[in-house]
């Protein structure tokens, strides 16, 4: 049925060797490895979605420039799926769920043996929650930057694994509150979580709405620390992608929670 949506759609879209897909259109991206044969499945692929704003790069860029770094690395073969999860998280589910059974079919049999990297920003940490039951048999890291807590009890049954929990001291859009709360989900259900909370300067007081407005935005996208976002990010997926063999995971038995 997957196959037969690919094939029927109606716009072209980034995803072309399986056809079409209208779900995946709008700046979503694919990149595949820079290195080796096209056709060898590659060590990892990072999955992005995300937030209410939009767009596909990630908060300052993170997403696009991590993609960008890791496509080029002369020792690991990086695919990466960046994704548009729109404005809402109804959308932002549909859409990661589609990239994923896609990205099953590209991957075929090498889908069990791949590392695969679920990434969201702020509201695109619920989609990555609601996307894991399905997919724990392939993904091998969570990482949620500057995450909200809404939604994301499904994380609770990631198991064994491994998280990267990233968050700016001062974000008034999503509170550091929710970074604490999503770690402690994750080490309660025994994933392995590194949690990075960025320091940031305290907006400035008294300034005219749309100037706060921006204040809160840059805090909320990491902007004044996304070289450091940059550097953790990547530093903890080349870990990641280099380490030998699929962690193991499985979900929680009721009696287990």
């Amino acid at each position: 049925e997957l196959l037969a949506e690919l094939l029927e759609g109606g716009r072209s879209t980034i995803f072309g060797p399986l056809g079409r897909c209208p779900e995946l259109d709008a700046s979503s991206r694919w990149r595949s490895p820079s290195r080796g044969p096209a056709d060898a499945a590659p060590d990892m692929v990072l999955v992005t979605i995300g937030g209410i704003y939009g767009g596909s790069d990630g908060p300052g860029g993170l997403f696009d420039y991590v993609a960008t770094v890791l496509g080029g690395d002369a020792h690991l073969r990086v695919a990466s799926m960046q994704l548009d999860g729109g404005h809402s998280i109804e959308v932002a589910s549909a859409v990661l769920r589609a990239g994923l059974r896609w990205l099953r079919m590209w991957l075929g049999a090498a889908a069990s043996s791949c590392r695969v990297v679920l990434a969201g920003f702020s509201m695109g940490s619920a989609a990555v929650a609601e996307a894991i039951a399905e997919n724990l048999d392939i993904v091998s890291g969570v990482l949620l930057v500057a995450g909200q807590t809404a939604g994301t009890e499904g994380l609770a049954n990631f198991v064994g694994r491994t998280a990267l929990v990233l968050h700016g001291s001062e974000d008034s859009s999503v509170s550091v509150s929710c970074a604490y709360a999503l770690a402690s989900l994750l080490e309660r259900a025994r994933t392995a979580v590194q949690l990075e909370i960025l320091p940031q300067a305290p907006p400035p007081r008294g300034l005219p709405e749309d100037m706060a407005e921006l204040e809160r935005s840059k805090r909320h996208h990491l902007w004044e620390e996304r070289w450091d976002a940059q550097a953790l990010v990547i530093e903890w997926l080349r870990s990641l992608a280099s380490s030998r063999g699929a962690p193991e995971g499985r979900l929680l038995e009721p009696s287990e929670r």
